[in-house]
């Protein structure tokens, strides 16, 4: 429970931090929630061809494929806009966090600089002003508005087949426990690459700084091989990270087949008993996939960003 409190802790200090682009970050929200209609229409074309063909719903079908082409683009122009107002508001909040790391760096003292080494400060004036980017711009407008997605899709699948949508809903506990183990595993994963990666730019700091004096000693070896062991204990503790978080993947991925096919099994059902057409049960798939990934988002990329905050 504490380490929850210091990561919402975290959290609000790197959102207050990014007071200079809420504006922006409100144009990006408003964007972002125009993937509300564009997920519930993306599957509807093709409910209209199926429900034409087998069904008793005629639509000419030239008429679904040209909404098909015309939500399709759509999407993406939607996703290229998003992604643009994304970086630059991200890069400006990098800018903003670095010059401002680098102002409290000069106003520490001598004997702090001399204790804790150069390159510390280094990795985190270059390194740490990464998090205000990732949590304020990549993390949490996405959640925001996947929630929103989440949200529509739901009521909508619901108002097709209730059952289907509550069958759905049936992994989410799982996956909200899953997620709760991951969270608090990757966050001390991401802490301790943080301490090898600036251990292993500690070494080159030194040895650059004292070239003289290492060469005139014959020390070029011995260093070669110092910095090495670090680089390498920081590549074991980045394969660490990564197999955690592809296990992660791999159990969230098992968790959602598992729904996904159990509301196949229940909707082939429902067409048979003719409570459900073929072209509906299709589209309740086509929002499942939908429904499933704000969901299935990890948050791994938070986690980093608030080990990094720390």
């Amino acid at each position: 429970m504490d380490e929850r409190r210091s990561d919402l802790h975290l959290l609000g200090k790197l959102i207050r931090e990014a007071r200079p682009v809420w504006p922006l970050l409100g144009l990006i929200f408003a964007l972002n929630l125009a993937e509300v209609p564009i997920a519930l229409l993306l599957p509807y074309p093709i409910k209209l061809v199926v429900d034409d063909v087998v069904g008793t719903h005629p639509f000419p079908p030239i008429l679904a494929a040209g909404l098909l082409v015309a939500v399709g683009l759509l999407q993406h122009l939607q996703g290229f806009a998003s992604w643009i107002l994304q970086s630059y508001a991200g890069e400006r909040l990098v800018l903003r966090s670095r010059a401002r790391l680098f102002q409290h760096a000069q106003r520490l003292s001598l004997a702090y600089h001399d204790r804790i080494g150069t390159a510390d400060s280094l990795y985190r004036i270059h390194e740490d002003a990464v998090p205000a980017h990732y949590v304020a711009v990549s993390g949490l407008v996405p959640i925001v508005t996947s929630s929103c997605v989440l949200a529509g899709l739901l009521l909508v699948t619901a108002w097709i087949d209730g059952e289907l949508a509550a069958i759905a809903m049936i992994v989410v506990p799982a996956l909200i426990a899953l997620t709760e183990y991951y969270r608090r595993r990757v966050r001390a994963g991401w802490a301790e690459l943080r301490t090898l990666d600036a251990s292993a730019i500690s070494v080159v700091q030194e040895v650059l700084g004292a070239l003289r004096v290492v060469k005139a000693f014959g020390r070029e070896e011995h260093e070669s091989e110092r910095y090495a062991g670090r680089t390498q204990r920081a590549m074991r503790g980045q394969l660490r990270v990564i197999v955690g978080e592809a296990t992660f993947g791999l159990l969230v991925a098992l968790t959602l087949a598992v729904g996904t096919a159990v509301v196949l099994l229940v909707g082939v059902r429902h067409v048979r008993a003719g409570a459900l057409s073929l072209g509906n049960l299709l589209l309740v798939m086509g929002y499942l996939a939908q429904l499933y990934k704000p969901v299935e988002t990890s948050n791994a990329t938070v986690r980093s960003a608030l080990a990094s905050a720390l």
